[in-house]
């Protein structure tokens, strides 16, 4: 008998909730994470039909390789009665997914999985931290273009777009979506937030922030954490309002997220409840919303796709989110 099975059935649980609890550290600098980052497809190659993201996003975000198995994994393959333990000791424990991510440069996302209890298409908290790396040092991918989206915005896209259909996994050859959600996404953007006493400007304005290197008589210029926040945060916005160039993009959001939590340095700026988002969503003009329909069918195909998008947010259990009058509401309409 292995000896992991001749100790108390109490003693195992403990141990097994241990190993599907686990997390890796995170990569502390960009060197120590290069060496294992997968090559992105060309900007102006093939990209994957299978994502919406712009070709930015796909040649701009660098995952693990080889990629980090789940906790479990192990424990599923040692033996029946392990493999039951550790089952049962998921039903039980409600861990979550712990997902660190590097701004390199302004230009890149190197994403890293620090915590993965268990591959699943039903993720109950997903906690994402954004550290920058580096600055700029050609073209800004943050600024707006001929009326379309920012670069960067394709990054941040790209990576959670790939959470929602492939999982908690990094590179993968899996061309189907797994149709994953996640119940609540916590988005934390670390660093120096430090702004300059008496400066003028409102802060999150501020894009950069600078601190003196003693050993390099020097100043550091840092991408503060707060300034991040707020671009993607109003960026998220305009795709979860379905407008006419965005709905083709928020969908997936509503579909498959519960709520995001934007926070600075672990402080809560902003909790979005997309219930209540899609709640008050009420296009009135063919012009409004689902551009990427024939102007003709643009209302009834929103009001269709809102009605499934409800119900299946119902089924899901991402009713129940503070605000009883609304779930009675959507009860009595989709219920």
């Amino acid at each position: 008998m292995s000896p992991l099975l001749s100790l108390p059935r109490e003693l195992r649980d403990t141990i097994i909730d241990r190993v599907l609890s686990s997390a890796r550290l995170a990569p502390p600098t960009i060197s120590s994470a290069e060496s294992n980052r997968c090559a992105p497809p060309s900007y102006e190659g093939p990209q994957d039909p299978g994502f919406d993201s712009w070709p930015y996003g796909q040649s701009h975000v660098r995952f693990e390789q080889p990629a980090y198995i789940s906790n479990s994994y192990p424990l599923f393959l040692t033996n029946h009665q392990l493999a039951a333990e550790t089952a049962s000791a998921l039903r039980r424990l409600s861990l979550p997914y712990e997902l660190d991510v590097m701004q390199v440069d302004e230009a890149e996302l190197w994403p890293t999985w620090l915590s993965v209890p268990v591959l699943t298409s039903k993720l109950d908290v997903v906690n994402v931290t954004f550290r920058a790396t580096g600055f700029a040092k050609k073209r800004s991918m943050w600024k707006r273009g001929c009326g379309a989206p920012p670069y960067m915005l394709w990054c941040f896209y790209y990576l959670l777009e790939h959470v929602l259909k492939r999982g908690p996994v990094g590179k993968t050859s899996a061309s189907w979506d797994r149709e994953v959600s996640i119940k609540t996404l916590n988005l934390n953007f670390v660093g120096n937030n430090h702004v300059s006493p008496g400066d003028p400007s409102d802060s999150r304005d501020i894009k950069y922030t600078y601190s003196a290197d003693p050993d390099e008589n020097t100043n550091n210029m840092d991408l503060r954490p707060e300034w991040v926040a707020d671009f993607l945060d109003s960026e998220l916005w305009g795709l979860l309002g379905m407008g006419n160039s965005g709905a083709a993009y928020g969908k997936i959001l509503h579909e498959r997220v519960g709520s995001i939590q934007f926070m600075v340095n672990g402080e809560t700026k902003e909790n979005l409840n997309l219930t209540n988002i899609l709640h008050e969503l009420n296009p009135t003009s063919k012009h409004d919303t689902f551009g990427h329909v024939a102007p003709e069918e643009r209302l009834s195909a929103f009001w269709k796709w809102k009605e499934e998008t409800a119900r299946k947010r119902m089924e899901l259990g991402f009713l129940g989110v503070g605000d009883e009058d609304l779930d009675e509401d959507w009860r009595e309409q989709y219920g």
